[in-house]
């Protein structure tokens, strides 16, 4: 009873809360296995048609997708020793994450002439197709719920206007009905465009020389505007958070260092 009014801050960090901060193919892997499952379990699914709409409107190469199970899975070497009693779970789960593959449908053609369509496996595609791929799940089951999703370096490895597109998801009333949230971390500097962001919605951050981290807006700075040319402005250093590089001495290290000389 006491704890009761911390239930609904609870419920929302639980169930409306989705975080992606992690990178690496081991993790594009584990989204591309478990977007399969989604695929192959709702394949009449709005959610999955609209994926598959959008991956050919975004003229990414693909016209459609598919799902494969997969009947020989990697097996599962154990260290000497492991429980026993935890083998059946690892495998279980191990088994049901890699049995879905996605397939994507592409055209071929020899020479000018359309072929047919060909399948190939989700993971063999470049890695900014398969970012994409999986970023589009979890944008739109964000929008579609109303959540809030956190993406650390949306940008990494995507085209700039597919992150561009991602993000005005977030901004047109259509499309974001339910008011969804989309709080994350870029090096993309040319995504702090007035066309995309007001000045309350861009943040930075300072580090100092201690290691200490300063977060803070660029409305804090009196004589932003909404015309304000955000990416000219950081790129000259008016809102500082910029790394302080000595590239003349890098240079003359590079020069003196004799190792042009081996």
């Amino acid at each position: 009873d006491k704890n009761e009014q911390l239930v609904p801050p609870f419920l929302f960090f639980r169930n409306h809360l989705e975080i992606s901060i992690f990178h690496g193919e081991e993790y594009d892997e584990l989204l591309m296995r478990t977007l399969g499952k989604l695929i192959f379990e709702n394949r009449e699914s709005p959610l999955v048609d609209l994926i598959e709409s959008i991956l050919i409107f975004a003229d990414s190469g693909i016209v459609g997708i598919d799902i494969a199970t997969q009947t020989e899975i990697p097996e599962l070497v154990f260290p000497s020793g492991f429980p026993e009693d935890k083998k059946h779970d690892l495998i279980k789960d191990f088994t049901e994450r890699f049995k879905y593959q996605i397939k994507t449908k592409h055209r071929f053609f020899e020479g000018t002439k359309e072929q047919g369509i060909t399948n190939l496996p989700l993971n063999e595609q470049s890695t900014g197709t398969i970012k994409f791929f999986n970023m589009l799940r979890l944008v739109l089951q964000a929008l579609a719920a109303g959540n809030v999703l956190i993406v650390d370096e949306l940008d990494k490895s995507l085209h700039p206007d597919w992150t561009k597109l991602l993000i005005s998801l977030f901004h047109y009333p259509e499309t974001n009905p339910k008011g969804a949230q989309l709080i994350f971390a870029t090096h993309d500097v040319s995504l702090m465009s007035p066309d995309l962001f007001g000045r309350d919605q861009l943040y930075l951050v300072q580090k100092d020389l201690y290691g200490s981290s300063k977060l803070y807006s660029i409305a804090d700075y009196k004589k932003v505007s909404p015309e304000t040319p955000f990416e000219k402005w950081y790129l000259s250093g008016r809102f500082q958070a910029i790394p302080n590089i000595a590239k003349q001495t890098i240079q003359n290290e590079i020069v003196k260092s004799g190792i042009f000389d081996e």
